[in-house]
């Protein structure tokens, strides 16, 4: 803008310039009536009053316009004034708002890093998750990696108990808007299991995911998959599965097949009883191996599709085993 401009945006100089155009209008408007009435012939004074008069009409015209240039600046610079006093206040309110977020995102680590008082660590747990929810997502992912990092410190052999169902649960909260943790989790099996089973549900709202050794029921991450999960020695049962190279030794037991997409599928994971029907086989290659010896089979009306030419019967049975163990879920 440069100063031409300027200067036709300042509202005392349309002032200025009205006062001065009405104060000219009256001395032109007043100097010319008296012209009209004692100047000249009588017989022509109509003629003069109709000239002052319309005079005086484009001298009213010249001041409404002043005077609405003057007013519409006030406006808007009344305006500017209020945006900028809304800016503000908006400011300082969200200064209050990260300010206060803060102090709950200090309180809530300072709740849950003590497991000795579960009723702290449930509250603890809360506070954090009203952080990572809050509208405002300035602390959301460091309130997400401190739950994150209670999930790791306390549960990563068992994901049993009330404070890792809270804590997953915010979790889920965060990643529904939006917000991801930065970490990335480990679940290991206990290696002393002593017979009993440790299963793993999906965890969501982090990185990353990894469980080495347990059990999965194959329903519950197909409905809830998590996002980067990656599967080493797990025994996976039951419902649609898709093989891909996130499983690494693991055992699929009563599994309908619907695709595999890793080459060495075959070899690096176990198949017991597991449907092959319809089974996509997204691969560039294809081991002959036999699984037949471990039960699994397919449908002679609904073989696996291979872009490869594989003789199915050397691989699979053509019906389940009658004599197969119930699911221990």
């Amino acid at each position: 803008m440069n100063k031409f401009d300027e200067m036709l945006r300042r509202d005392d100089l349309w002032f200025q310039v009205a006062i001065t155009v009405a104060v000219l209008v009256f001395f032109s408007v007043g100097i010319g009536t008296l012209i009209a009435l004692f100047a000249g012939s009588t017989a022509s004074i109509s003629d003069r009053i109709d000239i002052v008069y319309k005079l005086g009409l484009i001298g009213a015209g010249l001041i409404t316009f002043c005077t609405v240039v003057w007013r519409g600046l006030l406006a808007t610079q009344q305006v500017d004034a209020q945006r900028k006093q809304i800016e503000k206040l908006s400011s300082q309110i969200a200064m209050t708002e990260e300010s206060n977020l803060a102090a709950l995102l200090q309180k809530g680590a300072e709740l849950i890093s003590d497991d000795s008082k579960p009723g702290y660590v449930s509250a603890g747990i809360a506070t954090l998750r009203a952080v990572l929810t809050s509208p405002n997502p300035k602390f959301a992912v460091e309130a997400m990696d401190l739950i994150a990092d209670f999930i790791q410190a306390n549960y990563r052999h068992s994901q049993a108990g009330v404070g890792y169902e809270s804590a997953s649960a915010a979790l889920l909260a965060g990643e529904r808007l939006g917000r991801i943790s930065d970490r990335t989790l480990v679940f290991e099996a206990p290696a002393d299991e002593s017979g009993d089973m440790t299963y793993w549900v999906p965890v969501h709202g982090v990185a990353g995911v990894a469980y080495f050794g347990g059990d999965i029921i194959g329903y519950d991450f197909r409905v809830a998959a998590p996002v980067k999960a990656r599967f080493h020695h797990v025994r996976i049962y039951g419902d649609d599965v898709v093989v891909t190279p996130r499983h690494a030794g693991c055992t699929f037991e009563r599994c309908r097949i619907v695709a595999i997409q890793d080459d060495n599928a075959f070899e690096r994971n176990t198949f017991k009883d597991c449907d092959f029907s319809n089974a996509k086989l997204n691969v560039s290659r294809v081991a002959i191996t036999d699984l037949r010896l471990q039960g699994n089979y397919f449908s002679p009306d609904k073989p696996p599709y291979s872009p490869h030419d594989i003789d199915w019967l050397l691989m699979l049975e053509t019906a389940p085993r009658s004599d197969v163990d119930e699911i221990p879920f």
